[in-house]
C-alpha cells in the first residue's frame, strides 16, 4: 500500500496563511480601511476606492509620516477608524520612524489590523531616511502579529519601468502602476 507524502510543516503553514491573507483581502473588500497617505497613494485613490468601495483614503500632497499619529487619533475619536489601517506615507520621513511606527501601533484600538506600506523613490541614495525606514518596516511585521507590510518598496524594485520618465516616486504617468500598486496593497 503507498501513502500520499505528506505535507511538510512549513508547506501547512504556507497554506494557512495563503488562507488567512484570501480571508483578509474578502474583509478589506466588504469591510473596506481607512488609510492615511501622501501624494502617491492619493494619485491613485480613485482607483483604490474602486477596488475597496467601502474604504476612506485620507490624503495629502507633501503629507510627513510624524503626522500620522494625530490623523489617527482624530480617526479613532471620530469613530471613522475601520477595522483596518493602512498607514501608506514615508516618502517624507524624519530620522525618528522607529518612534513614529510605534506610536501609531500603540494608537490602535485591539483588533485593528495595521498594514504598512513601505515607501519608494529611485532618486534617493541608499543611506537616506527614505530607505532606512523601507528596511525598517519588516521588523515591525515581526514584532506584532497585527501588522503586516505591503512591501511597494520591493515591488517598485522589481517593475522599475514604471518610474520611467517620472520623478522617481510617482507613477501615475504609467498605466501599469497604479495595478501594481491595487495588488500590493491586496
Amino acid at each position: 500500500r503507498v501513502h500520499p507524502p505528506r505535507e511538510s510543516l512549513s508547506e501547512k503553514q504556507a497554506v494557512q496563511q495563503q488562507k488567512e491573507d484570501e480571508a483578509q483581502q474578502a474583509k478589506a473588500r466588504a469591510t473596506g480601511f481607512s488609510m492615511v497617505c501622501d501624494s502617491i497613494a492619493l494619485g491613485v485613490r480613485d482607483q483604490i476606492l474602486a477596488s475597496f468601495p467601502s474604504s476612506q483614503v485620507d490624503g495629502e500632497v507633501s503629507r510627513f509620516l510624524h503626522e500620522a499619529p494625530d490623523i489617527i487619533r482624530s480617526m479613532i475619536n471620530s469613530g471613522q477608524l475601520k477595522e483596518m489601517l493602512i498607514v501608506a506615507l514615508g516618502n517624507n520621513v524624519y530620522p525618528n520612524f522607529a518612534e513614529t511606527s510605534e506610536e501609531i501601533v500603540s494608537l490602535v484600538p485591539s483588533g485593528t489590523r495595521i498594514i504598512f506600506v513601505s515607501p519608494y523613490d529611485s532618486s534617493e541614495p541608499a543611506d537616506s531616511d527614505l530607505n532606512k525606514y523601507a528596511d525598517y518596516l519588516p521588523s515591525l511585521e515581526k514584532k506584532y502579529p497585527f501588522v503586516t507590510l505591503a512591501n511597494w518598496h520591493k515591488v517598485s524594485q522589481e517593475h522599475s519601468s514604471i518610474y520611467d520618465g517620472t520623478d522617481g516616486a510617482h507613477f501615475f504617468a504609467r498605466k501599469e502602476g497604479a495595478p501594481l500598486y491595487i495588488q500590493t496593497l491586496a
